[in-house]
């Protein structure tokens, strides 16, 4: 008697994986049952059945044991199924684009300086708004700070190096103050934000050796015109103030005139052992802080009314400079001479001498 197999659809009628016995053609049942199973058809053969299936003792062929595949028409989609950026559930969990190797990584731009922050990462297949692909920001609240920022003086890393005003755009330019006299060398200087130690911010020292030396050190030059080969001594005091001395002992006239156009701070003394009216002339930006007027006999000026000036003349004052003549001459034996007169000029002033020039008969001096 030929056995015949009744292919049943797993539905609400029938239970999957109830008994099923084995008919013969008379319609009696079979003293041989089965066990009934359900079987998947597997569309695509991927290994896991779809919505499609049937309840027989042995699996039919294109049939699986079980309907985990989302998707029986395409066998790259199953629970087996390697999830990617494609907008659909590659491995059946239900969820779309989720738990994909190699997802791209975003990071956050909330300057929009075109860097990201390393602490605002998303995982998506496409760039989300305001995200770009690196995080090498590091301040993504300021735009100016940035790996192409531009690093400058204010204590801030703007370039993202990891260091704080290195090679800043806008350093200030340092000079080294060797004698710590508060003057810096021209010729020694580093840029930097911060002052370095040893140094200053001016480069006005002209000898950076000596403490005593800083703002000239370029001796000045003094013209005559006078009936001889002018006498003409220069002191050790190259600082500031300077004091130089203008001195004649008989003028070729009464009126005798000095016109100064040297800038650096001095102190002037005008000397003759005869009367003199001494008619002053100053460049702009001379910086003198006075005049001293000495002699013998009676001694005048004229000079610009912002330059004070002192007479030390012995006939209207009773007081001179050094001897009692207070004139100079080329001669340093005693009496009336030269030594003795800067001897007198530099102990009344408190500054040592810068410049000395005497002339028996003189007309002009010009200092520069």
């Amino acid at each position: 008697m030929r056995q015949i197999t009744i292919y049943l659809l797993c539905s609400g009628l029938l239970s999957c994986g109830s008994d099923i016995s084995v008919i013969d053609k008379t319609g009696e049942p079979s003293e041989e049952p089965c066990d009934s199973l359900v079987w998947y058809a597997d569309a695509d053969g991927d290994g896991y059945g779809g919505n499609d299936a049937v309840a027989e003792c042995e699996q039919p062929e294109g049939y699986v044991a079980n309907s985990d595949d989302c998707d029986d028409d395409n066998s790259a989609i199953s629970p087996s199924g390697v999830e990617v950026c494609n907008e659909m559930d590659d491995d059946c969990n239900g969820s779309v684009d989720d738990n994909i190797a190699g997802l791209g990584v975003w990071y956050g731009d909330s300057d929009g300086d075109g860097y990201g922050d390393v602490n605002a990462p998303q995982e998506a297949c496409e760039q989300p708004v305001g995200t770009v692909d690196n995080f090498d920001d590091c301040d993504d609240d300021n735009s100016a700070i940035s790996p192409s920022g531009v690093e400058v003086c204010n204590e801030v890393d703007d370039d993202c190096n990891g260091l704080v005003d290195d090679e800043p755009t806008d350093p200030s330019l340092w000079y080294e103050d060797s004698d710590s006299d508060g003057y810096g060398n021209e010729s020694s200087s580093i840029a930097s934000c911060d002052q370095p130690e040893g140094y200053v911010e001016n480069s006005e020292d002209c000898d950076d050796v000596n403490p005593e030396n800083n703002l000239s050190c370029t001796p000045p030059v003094v013209d005559t015109v006078c009936d001889s080969q002018p006498y003409i001594g220069v002191g050790n005091n190259t600082a500031q103030p300077e004091l130089h001395i203008l001195s004649a002992y008989e003028p070729g006239s009464t009126d005798i005139r000095v016109h100064i156009s040297r800038t650096e701070q001095m102190t002037v003394v005008l000397s003759s052992y005869d009367p003199a009216n001494w008619i002053i002339s100053v460049d702009p930006n001379t910086n003198i802080d006075r005049i001293l007027l000495n002699g013998y006999h009676t001694q005048t000026a004229v000079a610009p009314n912002n330059i004070p000036v002192e007479v030390r003349s012995y006939d209207q004052t009773g007081s001179h400079f050094g001897n009692w003549c207070g004139y100079s001459l080329p001669y340093n034996g005693g009496g009336c001479d030269t030594d003795l007169l800067i001897t007198g000029v530099v102990g009344f002033t408190g500054i040592d001498w810068t410049s000395f020039t005497g002339c028996y008969t003189a007309s002009e001096f010009l200092l520069e």
